[in-house]
Formats: structure tokens, sequence, C-alpha cells
């Protein structure tokens, strides 16, 4: 295994690193799942964080009219 791929995983659970595509496919072969469920989770969490960003910075009026919170996704959508 190449040192860069061994590297990357410590970097996604430390939130340095958001999944890249070529990250997605190397996750989806190790875990046998599809490579679009890893890039779909890291739109949720993409999206988590603009929704905590605009209630802390913009106030809670704005997340409210965003609708969907991120955490009513269902894994089916994903």
């Amino acid at each position: 295994m190449p040192s860069a791929f061994r590297a990357s995983p410590y970097e996604l659970v430390r939130e340095r690193r958001a999944v890249s595509p070529e990250m997605a496919l190397r996750l989806g072969r190790l875990f046998g799942n599809s490579p679009a469920f890893w890039l779909n989770l890291q739109r949720a969490v993409d999206i988590a964080s603009m929704v905590l960003w605009a209630v802390v910075i913009v106030g809670v009026g704005f997340a409210r009219s965003v609708g969907s919170m991120p955490w009513e996704f269902r894994l089916a959508d994903m």
C-alpha cells in the first residue's frame, strides 16, 4: 500500500482532508460499497458544515429557511 494512501485515512478522520473521487474509489473497494456512497457522505458533511456556519454566523433564521437539515438525509438517498 502506498504511503500516501496510508496517510490519507488519518487526514480524513482528523477532518484535514475531504473525500476525493480517488479516495472514494479506494474506500469503496476496501469496504465493498460504491464510490458514490463516500462522495455523498462528504456532501452531507459539507452541507452540515454550511448549516452550522449559517446558524453561528448569520443566525438561526437562515438555517430554518434551508429546509431539510443534513441529519435528515436517509442513507437510501446516498
